[in-house]
């Protein structure tokens, strides 16, 4: 690695090619006046110096070998310039190997002074090759000369006598190949410019780089945060005021790390390079970064709070009671560590950039595909960098580069190194302590009344003199003194005076400044190097026990786990005895250990017991929260009921007692997969088959039993008892059966019958038109959001959920391939398992387990609940077909659209006269008027409120059905019962009746979203 300084060493190497320059000038124009200005000698002496130093340091580390030299000039200069130079440079080393002595060979350009100079400070190699430095200068001298050749053409075109600045300038611009070298060597390399890292070996620094940041902040969590509060009892507005969002950065660099940490895991196992443009781009996306910008914002009030606590007199002396280094750790050591954020949020944008810079050139498809992320990223991240500037934020420090790469570290620390080699006479032969040399503070101070120029590094004071007798050195070793050992004492942290007194194992020493900044300075750059230690150790030991106590911490949460486990999914443990045998006697070995594990053992057993408790009495575990409602309904004395005998309100309560413990019993095992479409559907998946199967029958309920009505009254009737009864779900939130008879009444079969259609009141359309908006939209969009807005207990439409996962499931694989010609498997192998498709999965199961936790607080009527679980499905309702087999579903959907078009004919005037189903049709309406009047929608039946329930009630005996018998006497016409003595003797009467349902009675078919059972 190269850790020459050219920038500070530009003077050894001063007006080296000045004469060189002017002898090129005549030799290109030997017979004219030609001359060149000095400020255009300085300018392009400049400029050489420069390209040679980027020459020096373009691979990395110096050019030690002939190849290495070559490959340097091939990096540095385009192609087209490259190959004339090297063609030059390899005459003259093929010219000095056919020579017998180097003072034949005629150059214009000291090649032996760059020599030396290369050999002792550059390379710091005695035996480095001659041809090497030979290939460098006539590099640059090749270059020179082409420049100034088209800078004499330019001026014999002016027909001026001398070459200025500018008419170098406008000719190092003018020629493109010239200018992309001369543009890119206007300085000295800077400490970070050629850095030749890998694309990996950059992924993986960074990596290192944000778990040293996360170090940072754990030591400003572990040894300040928590010290300040249990110590010193500092308020937590003060607390708040200092630390601001640490804790939020904290969390943000952790899940980075780990983040990059998976991602080159991943590279690993399939060995491939790491990807991480989705890494950074979703770090942006969140807007992560915000974050950073905040603390910047709340820094100088944090540095205020900090310096109001710390330069408390009666404060500090509590801190440096309780702990000396704490105390010059929090007053001097913390307010840097503070400004590491602001650091960190740059080094954010550099590392970005030196990635996407690799990623671009690199010839692995999957970073080139991620390019375009890490450009989006960088898009962001640089302008939230740039807002960190010295002028609007002084603490802090400009710098070369903030990039935080260890390589970068290593450099820079290198750099002061070879520096402080250059500039100290003997420090060459002293220890420089565990290879850290970043430079803290350096300046004049008087030391036991004795003059010195001193270099404060981490590690180690190194006591310099002024140099009187070498040129090439401004100061001469005096001294180092290994900086662990130091102490300062509490008074002179706070003495007015300029004078540090500080102690080594040795000897006291006596350190006055020159002012009462350059006091401040070195009293905290000492008091940082001393503390430095202690913060060290104090997280180190944190982390230590932290450690130790890690295993008891494991078996807590394994524990909490367990009881989440058995609490939420207590259905695994229901169907597999073996596996709560096991975890009980887990639970028992347990239950030995300390008495906070114990507690831990006892609530998953509490759990345990609840669970088993509640199964064996039936009892729910959700909430009532308000009594039972007076329910509706209406008693009858037959097993055949019919929704014209019930009321509406009832229908939907029972529906939705129905439907909430159907889908309660779902568990996420059936959902993961589509075990509902599988073969073995009915072991995997029987409570989503039921509550699907119970969806269409409720479906097809609708529609046969509105055409089984071949009365157009009784038909409209029918129809609105059915719209009150999807009006009374809505009300309740069950927007399953709410969708099956959405879709049973826009079923072609019913939607067609406009007479039928045409007596439903204005109100009533209004109303229905309202729901079907609310539960439209494309994708369901409407459904989705009511639904979200829906207060529980609410059962929401199961088919939206497993439309989902089963977009889910065929649109996504299971395994994701690093081949570019294989971008997915659905099978196991070597490649990566997709976890975005099993999060996406898991997120739907999720919520559709949110609304199994609340249920309903309805009574249940039995009798109308085994009527409403008993509706016949297509295939167990037998049809007349002239086979005598059962009908499919598409033939059940034909007889009812044949049905429809008998009851209403297309384009008749009026609808087909049929048979009244019921008699005494107009003592019905009556009644039904007054369970459906718009003023009290749900006053029970029979009874008003506050009253005691009468005996009035539908008899569905009383009513007797139409007979189909070969009787020609007609049903009798019963009218609405006042006793129970009327109730008795119109049972026994109808109890001679026939009752035939019309031959189109039987189930509808599905129209929603389920999966159907054809």
């Amino acid at each position: 690695m190269s850790t020459y300084d050219w920038a500070a060493n530009r003077v050894r190497w001063a007006k080296l090619f000045v004469s060189p320059l002017k002898k090129l000038v005549r030799k290109l124009s030997p017979s004219s006046s030609f001359a060149v200005s000095d400020g255009a000698l300085a300018m392009l002496d400049e400029r050489i110096y420069n390209i040679l130093a980027h020459l020096c340091s373009v691979r990395g580390s110096f050019p030690t070998t002939r190849a290495a030299a070559e490959d340097a000039i091939e990096r540095l200069f385009p192609e087209s310039v490259s190959e004339w130079i090297l063609e030059g440079c390899r005459a003259a080393v093929a010219a000095q190997s056919a020579s017998r002595r180097k003072s034949e060979i005629k150059r214009l350009f000291p090649v032996d002074k760059v020599h030396s100079l290369l050999k002792k400070e550059v390379a710091r190699d005695p035996n480095l090759p001659s041809e090497v430095a030979l290939i460098l200068v006539t590099a640059v001298e090749e270059l020179a000369f082409e420049i100034l050749k088209f800078a004499v053409s330019y001026a014999q075109q002016l027909q001026e006598t001398v070459i200025t600045e500018e008419t170098l300038q406008v000719t190092m611009e003018a020629r493109l190949d010239l200018s992309a070298i001369t543009s890119r060597c206007t300085a000295p390399p800077t400490v970070q410019a050629y850095i030749k890292l890998s694309y990996s070996e950059a992924v993986r620094e960074c990596l290192i780089a944000e778990n040293n940041f996360v170090s940072k902040l754990d030591a400003i969590s572990k040894v300040f945060v928590d010290t300040l509060e249990s110590q010193f009892e500092v308020p937590e507005s003060t607390i708040a005021a200092i630390f601001s969002n640490t804790s939020d950065l904290h969390e943000i660099a952790q899940n980075l790390a780990t983040d990059l940490e998976d991602v080159i895991d991943k590279g690993n196992i399939h060995k491939s390079l790491p990807v991480v443009g989705e890494t950074f781009y979703n770090f942006t996306e969140t807007k992560e970064y915000e974050n950073f910008v905040f603390f910047a914002t709340n820094l100088p009030t944090a540095l205020q709070a900090l310096r109001d606590l710390t330069y408390d007199e009666a404060m500090f002396k509590k801190m440096w009671d309780f702990n000396p280094d704490f105390a010059l750790a929090a007053k001097y050591d913390l307010p840097c560590m503070l400004v590491g954020p602001l650091y960190h949020l740059k080094h954010y944008a550099e590392a970005l950039a030196s990635i996407l810079e690799k990623a671009t050139r690199s010839h692995d498809h999957f970073v080139r595909r991620s390019v375009p992320l890490l450009q989006d990223a960088l898009c962001i991240l640089k302008p939230a960098g740039a807002t960190i500037t010295p002028e609007k934020y002084p603490m802090v420090e400009k710098r070369e580069t903030y990039l935080a790469f260890p390589s970068m570290e290593a450099r820079v620390s290198h750099a002061h190194f070879a520096r402080l080699h250059n500039t100290i006479d003997g420090v060459q032969g002293i220890e420089l302590y565990k290879s850290r040399y970043n430079l803290l503070h350096q300046g004049n101070v008087v030391l036991d009344d004795k003059s010195h120029y001193v270099f404060a590094l981490e590690h180690v004071l190194i006591l310099c003199k002024e140099n009187s007798t070498k040129k090439s050195y401004r100061f001469k070793l005096r001294s180092a003194i290994p900086t662990k050992d130091l102490r300062i004492t509490m008074d002179q942290c706070c003495s007015k005076s300029y004078v540090i007194v500080f102690a080594t194992p040795d000897k006291t020493m006596r350190l006055k400044a020159g002012s009462s900044d350059a006091y401040e300075a070195w009293l905290s750059t000492l008091a940082r190097i001393i503390s430095r230690g202690y913060v060290a150790k104090t997280v180190r030991q944190k982390l230590e026990d932290f450690e130790r106590n890690l295993p008891d911490l494991t078996r807590l949460r394994v524990l909490n786990v367990l009881k989440q486990w058995v609490d939420k999914h207590f259905y695994d443990f229901e169907s597999d005895k073996t596996l709560l045998r096991e975890l009980l006697q887990f639970i028992q070995r347990e239950v030995r250990s300390d008495a906070q594990r114990e507690r831990q053992c006892q609530a998953v057993i509490r759990v345990i017991k609840n669970k088993k408790s509640k199964k064996a009495s039936g009892q729910d575990a959700s909430e009532h929260t308000k009594p039972p409602p007076d329910h509706l309904w209406l008693p009858v004395e037959s097993n055949f009921l019919h929704v014209m005998t019930l009321h509406p309100i009832e229908v939907a309560r029972q529906l939705t007692i129905i439907d909430s413990g159907l889908y309660r019993a779902i568990k996420p095992s059936e959902l993961v997969g589509q075990q509902w479409n599988k073969a073995d559907k009915e072991s995997k998946s029987p409570n989503v088959l039921a509550f699907i199967r119970h969806f269409n029958h409720v479906s097809r309920w609708a529609i046969r039993t509105i055409l089984e009505m071949s009365d157009l009254e009784e038909r409209q009737l029918v129809l609105q008892s059915f719209l009150e009864v999807l009006f009374e779900l809505r009300h309740l939130n069950n927007f399953n059966s709410l969708m099956a008879l959405k879709e049973a009444l826009r079923n072609s079969a019913i939607s067609r019958l406009k007479h039928t259609w045409a007596a439903v009141p204005e109100r009533k359309m209004e109303k229905f038109a309202a729901i079907e908006e609310e539960v439209g939209g494309s994708n369901h969009a409407n459904l989705r959001a009511t639904i979200a807005q829906a207060s529980p207990p609410c059962i929401p439409f199961l088919g939206l959920y497993l439309t989902d996962i089963t977009f889910m499931e065929d649109g996504s694989p299971d395994y994701l391939s690093l081949d570019p010609s294989a971008p997915g498997k659905d099978v196991q192998g070597s490649d990566i398992i997709n976890f975005s498709k099993r999060r996406l999965v898991g997120e739907t199961c999720m919520t559709i387990q949110q609304f199994q936790n609340r249920t309903y607080n309805l009574a249940t009527e039995d009798i109308i609940k085994e009527f409403l679980l008993r509706l016949p499905p297509v295939h167990e309702r037998a049809q007349p077909l002239p086979d005598g087999s059962k009908a499919s579903i598409q033939q059940f959907e034909d007889i009812m659209y044949e049905q429809s078009l008998k009851l209403e004919p297309r384009g008749a005037a009026t609808a087909t006269a049929g048979e009244k189903l019921f008699q005494d049709t107009k003592d019905f309406k009556v009644c039904r008027d007054s369970i459906l009047s718009p003023h009290n929608p749900r006053l029970s039946v029979g009874h008003a409120p506050g009253e005691e329930r009468k005996s009035r009630t539908w008899s569905l005996r009383a009513l007797a059905l139409g007979s189909t018998s070969s009787s020609s006497q007609s049903p009798r016409r019963l009218a609405l019962s006042e006793t129970s003595a009327e109730i008795e003797d119109a049972a026994q009467q109808a109890q001679q009746l026939t009752i035939t349902p019309s031959a189109t009675s039987t189930t509808a078919q599905q129209q929603q979203h389920h999966t159907t059972e054809a």
